[in-house]
């Protein structure tokens, strides 16, 4: 009967537009002998004798009929009935998962995250995590409410939803107090029905939508929680902590804010190693190095390493438009997240799937899409230079003593090690190229090779100068001008045209949008080793990830 009633409730979907976990698991088992009865009372009533006629099996009938309700085809009397099943089915509230854990954050995990617009006595933004821990944003009488618009199918519009994902943004940043909602289960966190559509009983209100499903990680539960949810903020952490316990039937109160996006002043520079072409790998790479030095280059992501009694953060080079500070990617690795200790260094991100290190543009998807990290996907960071330990500076030791240090503090989390050694030197054209050190010297005085049919070279833009062409058909108007950059690699200015940069699509952008792109650095192909020869834009990854600005 009860996968009956759950095929039935999927047949009026009409009603509730989305209900995950299925339908079934809305139903309350106190209230399972009352349904069966009321659904026989559906299934048997006169009224319904026309729709079973037309139909063979139970949960066509009791799907048309619900359906039939909210279209207003049935009668009155099968709507009162239809309207009293429905809430029947739904969970009635109460307070008895107060005492339980998932009402909070307890442990480091990855959590499904609902945002749901509800208009009931007062209009507010429903925030459930599926650990069961949901809070309650008030839209009523806020700046907001007046931009809540709805299209003729009785939905949200996407501009409303903008709105309201801003307002929860806003009153993060304002770090505002809200209670956390505790007449809630995780299942019913993700129902929702049109405008005017809604159930009556406990719950009910004239809309009740979704406006966004994401997921979210928890890194640290040790005195505030903190949260990454980057499709809410990309760039800082979320902190959430108790400021009132629940006492009595009064609900809980939290503080929800931004943590901090400063980022620490490190005492090391990326590693600006000189470039050894491969065809000069005698002369200029094995002979001015220490053979066994040599390490494979991995082609990832640089990044600084920041451990401390806090915990450990990942930073890039790279310095952000938005806050001024460089990049965080800490979310990206949350398993280092809780490690605590004192240290500073430098490593390459590597992310695999199915044991196969990904490209360097595949790892830049990762880290720069507003999502978290697949979950089929792992990862490596390869240590390379110790900068501090123990508040110590190490950053001027020779290679082995400081490969040593990086050996030592590898052993903290499977997730790090250190760059592997190569043991014989030779072209090789599955790796990207090698690093080698001069004997008796540090990896600051390194120097690398790598492996290319044609050389990468790194220019930043400086202008963009991009306009339309002349022409007497404007639906076909052709793109003109130039990009100038100037290479970080000689200190040259070049100039790349159009046709260098990418497609028309891409040079619009470019056209139109020159902020977003002044002050990156540009990755591109040059031939037969002389920069600036045929210079166009790598089209698998145009930018540099841990260089310029984002």
């Amino acid at each position: 009967m009860f996968n009956s009633l759950n095929k039935s409730l999927y047949n009026a979907k009409d009603l509730f537009i989305d209900v995950t976990p299925n339908p079934i698991n809305i139903l309350s088992t106190k209230y399972k002998k009352i349904a069966k009865i009321a659904l026989k009372i559906i299934r048997y009533s006169k009224l319904s004798l026309k729709v079973i006629k037309k139909e063979k099996d139970i949960e066509t009938i009791i799907g048309t009929i619900i359906g039939n309700k909210i279209n207003g085809i049935i009668t009155n009397k099968i709507n009162i009935k239809v309207t009293k099943l429905m809430d029947i089915c739904i969970v009635q509230p109460n307070e008895s998962h107060l005492n339980n854990n998932r009402s909070w954050f307890i442990k480091n995990e990855r959590l499904k995250l609902n945002i749901a617009y509800h208009e009931s006595s007062l209009k507010h933004l429903d925030v459930h995590f599926s650990n069961g821990t949901s809070f309650i944003y008030r839209v009523s009488g806020k700046p907001v409410e007046n931009k809540i618009k709805f299209n003729s199918k009785g939905m949200l519009t996407e501009e409303s939803k903008k709105a309201l994902i801003n307002h929860i943004r806003s009153e993060i940043a304002n770090k505002s107090r809200v209670p956390q909602n505790i007449d809630h289960n995780v299942n019913q966190s993700q129902i929702q029905w049109k405008l005017g559509k809604g159930p009556k009983g406990y719950g009910a209100g004239p809309i009740r939508e979704v406006i966004l499903s994401t997921e979210a990680q928890v890194m640290k539960t040790d005195n505030a929680t903190t949260l990454y949810i980057p499709s809410i903020n990309s760039n800082n952490m979320i902190y959430s902590y108790l400021l009132y316990p629940a006492i009595d039937k009064k609900a809980p109160i939290a503080i929800i804010g931004n943590k901090s996006s400063d980022s620490p002043k490190f005492i090391g520079s990326k590693l600006k190693l000189k470039l050894i072409q491969e065809n000069d790998i005698q002369d200029k790479f094995i002979n001015k190095i220490d053979p066994k030095t040599c390490t494979i280059k991995k082609d990832g992501c640089a990044l600084y390493i920041h451990q401390s009694q806090s915990g450990t953060r990942l930073f890039s080079h790279r310095t952000s438009i938005k806050t001024g500070n460089l990049i965080e990617h800490t979310g990206k690795v949350p398993e280092i997240a809780d490690l605590k200790g004192n240290f500073e260094g430098m490593c390459e991100l590597i992310f695999l799937k199915n044991n196969k290190e990904l490209t360097a543009a595949e790892i830049g998807g990762i880290l720069n899409s507003n999502s978290l990290r697949p979950k089929n996907v792992s990862a490596k960071l390869y240590l390379y230079r110790a900068d501090i330990i123990n508040n110590e500076k190490v950053i001027d030791l020779d290679f082995f003593n400081n490969r040593k240090i990086q050996e030592e503090f590898a052993k903290s989390s499977n997730v790090f090690d250190v760059v592997p050694l190569s043991k014989d030197i030779k072209i090789d054209r599955n790796i990207e190229g090698y690093v080698g050190v001069p004997s008796g010297k540090g990896i600051n005085e390194g120097l690398k090779l790598k492996f290319k049919g044609e050389d990468i070279f790194d220019w930043r833009i400086d202008k963009i100068d991009i306009s339309y062409g002349p022409t007497s058909k404007p639906s076909n108007i052709k793109l003109a001008g130039k990009v100038h950059c100037t290479s970080t690699n000689s200190g040259r200015q070049f100039e790349l045209g159009v046709n260098a940069i990418g497609n028309r699509e891409t040079c619009l952008d470019y056209m139109n949008n020159p902020d977003k792109y002044i002050g990156k650095v540009l990755r591109v192909s040059c031939l037969q080793a002389h920069e600036g020869r045929s210079a166009k834009v790598d089209k698998n990854m145009p930018f540099h990830m841990d260089k310029g600005i984002n």
